[in-house]
């Protein structure tokens, strides 16, 4: 893992604990996906159509949103268009990254915590 990913495991870790003031979860998929499933806690930011082009527009206009004291983990469908996304927070003076394979590594996360829960 690089200094620029977060694994589902530490952000699920620090939802759940007193660490959970410092970490501030922002999902760029589209609202519907959102809507049907999310990480709990998280935020929503529908700009995924536009990150796919490369289009940070969307993005930029919610800046002033964004949390700049809290380090900010950013969600997508696979980890893709969020690296892009937190490279651009970043770029912007934020402490972003990318969750590790995304909304698919959350699911994955889940179902095996049900099973072992």
């Amino acid at each position: 893992m690089s200094n620029t990913d977060i694994e589902v495991a530490e952000v699920a870790r620090r939802l759940a604990t007193e660490d959970a003031p410092d970490l501030f979860v922002v999902d760029v998929r589209e609202t519907d996906d959102y809507a049907s499933h999310r990480i709990p806690g998280s935020a929503n930011v529908p700009v995924y159509e536009d990150l796919l082009q490369y289009d940070f527009s969307g993005l930029e206009t919610h800046l002033d949103d964004l949390p700049d004291d809290e380090e900010i983990a950013v969600v997508c469908k696979a980890g893709v268009t969020s690296a892009r996304a937190a490279e651009f927070l970043r770029a912007h003076g934020f402490d972003a990254k990318s969750v590790s394979n995304g909304m698919r590594a959350w699911r994955r996360f889940e179902r095996q915590t049900e099973r072992l829960g």
